[in-house]
């Protein structure tokens, strides 16, 4: 909070990857500002209320307050969607799921590119086998995602 999740003044929320070093590919692809749905909002400042986050702390952090290392965050994400949605989905999976529902969609290549970039991946990435995952299966968890989450609002 505050360093590279910062509160606009309208009450929104940058993720600021401006400073080197603070993303893996930030040497290759530069960096970048990015403004978050503003969908999300009331589910951060609901996180935030609850956990009691100030701006020194990880909005999502260990029990210990330091930020969850790779393999933990990807083990903790993929723990809650099994509990929610009954079937084990990882970060990765999730940027494919994304990468695919923009190719399979009526989307263009505009939204591929702007999608590659906030993604930190070139075009190629997203072309790429560890992305491109083409298939009813996909199409399948999107579609479950995107139901399933319709059921809830932030309070």
């Amino acid at each position: 909070m505050g360093a590279t999740l910062k509160k606009r003044g309208d009450g929104g929320y940058v993720l600021d990857l401006t400073e080197p070093g603070l993303h893996k590919t930030s040497a290759a692809m530069g960096p970048s500002l990015t403004t978050l749905s503003t969908s999300i909002v009331p589910w951060i400042e609901k996180w935030i209320e609850l956990t009691s986050v100030s701006d020194d702390d990880f909005l999502f952090a260990t029990t210990a307050g330091e930020a969850y290392s790779p393999s933990l965050w990807s083990r903790l994400v993929k723990a809650i969607y099994k509990k929610h949605c009954g079937v084990a989905v990882t970060p990765k999976d999730l940027r494919s799921i994304y990468v695919t529902f923009l190719k399979e969609g009526d989307h263009g290549e505009e939204a591929l590119r702007a999608a590659a970039e906030k993604m930190r991946h070139t075009t190629k990435m997203q072309g790429s086998a560890a992305y491109d995952k083409s298939n009813k299966l996909a199409q399948t968890a999107v579609a479950m995602a995107t139901n399933y989450s319709a059921k809830f609002r932030a309070q």
